[in-house]
């Protein structure tokens, strides 16, 4: 699970159809992508208020 600087959470997971990320299957590769930018799909629409947020 990322926590993204607005304070949502996003889990990231490699599961086909819907997510292709094998990038989440090797240990190597996450630690390369850490620090790196995610969006966040929450802000997005407009739910930056609401409690999904990472206390």
């Amino acid at each position: 699970m990322a926590v993204l600087s607005c304070g949502h959470t996003q889990h990231v997971r490699h599961r086909p159809p819907w997510q292709n990320r094998l990038w989440v299957l090797d240990p190597e590769q996450r630690h390369i992508r850490l620090g790196s930018l995610f969006p966040c799909g929450w802000c997005a629409m407009d739910r930056s208020h609401d409690e999904f947020k990472e206390a």
